[in-house]
């Protein structure tokens, strides 16, 4: 396949997978398409399969029975390193670098040319560049303790770091699972807005389990037991009065209690 750093077309074709014989299928008979820049949004309660669904596209896993298909081909068939050369992932369990700050973010790239307005970008992007200007060597920071004139950061710090890191990659695909656990709801909002405004080079693939951040996407699917029961944008779903509808509103009202 040849990505010329554009997007592909996604396809789940009817996947299945399963942990281990003696478990239940983590995901069944999924399928849908993801259309080249499109901004997609993976919704569902705790162990729906979400993240699962993602290990799949990045091939930590093949799947038992169907087929993930990127621009038609099999994803079994195209070479790993030239796929992953095509995603940024922030997976639930990211990593921490004692480095700079710029050293840090640029990680995320390793190919790329160190540039502070490109690390600027992503840490504006990922809403870390106010508190990356409050620390005394501002992007020359050295980050641990351990280090003379080095700080720590908060965990939600750390979590706006890391996810500045993947927006540096300028991946065609960028993969987000529950990238902004630790960071308030507002803040939340206002990170996903920025991703929705990324060009129509880049898709992206995000998973949260805050119903109210997610309803500008293109298309939100809904997972429920590794199955896909809901599709479409935020006005349709809601007018469904489905698992959607009623997840949102709840979660609506505790935000207004």
């Amino acid at each position: 396949v040849n990505f010329e750093n554009n997007p592909p077309t996604i396809e789940f074709q009817h996947v299945s997978f399963k942990y281990s014989e003696n478990l239940d299928y983590a995901i069944h008979n999924l399928s849908f398409v993801i259309q080249p820049g499109e901004k997609i949004a993976i919704v569902g309660l705790s162990g729906a399969g979400k993240t699962t669904l993602i290990k799949l596209l990045c091939r930590v896993y093949d799947p038992e029975s169907g087929s993930i298909r990127i621009n038609g081909v099999d994803l079994k068939d195209i070479d790993l390193e030239s796929w992953h050369m095509q995603l940024g992932v922030l997976f639930q369990d990211y990593s921490t670098y004692d480095f700079t700050v710029k050293e840090s973010i640029a990680l995320g790239d390793i190919h790329k040319k160190l540039t502070l307005d490109s690390v600027q970008s992503a840490a504006k992007m990922a809403m870390a560049d106010g508190f990356i200007e409050r620390l005394p060597k501002k992007y020359d920071q050295l980050l641990w303790k351990g280090f003379e004139d080095g700080v720590d950061l908060s965990k939600g710090e750390r979590q706006r770091m890391a996810l500045a890191r993947v927006l540096y990659r300028q991946s065609p695909i960028t993969i987000l699972d529950e990238p902004t656990a630790s960071v308030d709801a507002l803040a939340e909002q206002e990170i996903f807005r920025c991703l929705e405004e990324l060009p129509d080079t880049r898709s992206v693939i995000l998973i949260s389990h805050r119903f109210s951040t997610v309803k500008n996407a293109d298309t939100i699917l809904v997972i429920e037991h590794g199955k896909l029961i809901e599709q479409g944008k935020h006005l349709k779903l809601m007018k469904q009065k489905g698992k959607y509808a009623l997840l949102y509103t709840a979660q609506a009202e505790s935000y207004n209690t």
